[in-house]
């Protein structure tokens, strides 16, 4: 609706801690500010919900109801992850802020939602690079990063709407690559490697 939203993806340990406090941040300037986290791993819900202590939170998993006093919402499901891109015009991508190498972007660049991202990024280092030359919004290396970069596009919806077409370039810059990747494995599967 009509809320806005902080969306961080694929959250790993280490990076709920450092998002609660950007939401406490922001809400204090955005007071019906939603924050979205979505585990990596969704089995982590209640251990985030703990984290959450006296915020007024929901988790997918149990009921998955959302009301208008949702400060935080734990959406510890698989499969919805897109959906979620959707509802925010941008999202911090997990481990990137912990050594996990981080997660893939594409996603949510593909989808138009702008792309925050801390320093790890080693797993998909082509991607955010791309992603990040096309001005699709770029690297964050703290709570304080996130709020300032954050803040900045809850505050100019326009902007973060235009980053967020600037990441889908950057995604889209890459050229297809899994596809051109598949075409050259069936190739030699087919006994037909490419010239």
């Amino acid at each position: 609706g009509a809320r806005p939203v902080l969306l961080a993806a694929q959250t790993h340990p280490g990076e709920d801690e450092t998002i609660l406090p950007v939401h406490d941040t922001l809400r204090r300037i955005h007071p019906t500010l939603l924050t979205i986290i979505v585990p990596r791993h969704p089995s982590r819900g209640p251990e985030i919900q703990m984290l959450c202590d006296t915020r007024k939170t929901a988790r997918r998993a149990i009921d998955g109801a959302l009301t208008d006093e949702t400060a935080v919402y734990i959406a510890d499901t698989m499969g919805e992850l897109g959906l979620f891109y959707r509802l925010a015009p941008f999202a911090f991508v997990g481990g990137t802020l912990v050594p996990k190498g981080g997660h893939n972007p594409l996603e949510p660049a593909r989808l138009h939602c702008a792309v925050l991202g801390g320093p790890h990024i080693y797993n998909s280092a082509a991607a955010f690079t791309a992603i990040f030359a096309a001005q699709g919004v770029g690297l964050v290396h703290s709570s304080a990063d996130i709020s300032a970069l954050a803040g900045r596009l809850l505050a100019t919806p326009s902007e973060a709407r235009s980053l967020g077409d600037a990441a889908a370039r950057g995604a889209a810059s890459l050229g297809g690559a899994v596809e051109k990747t598949v075409a050259v494995v069936d190739g030699f599967l087919s006994g037909h490697a490419p010239a």
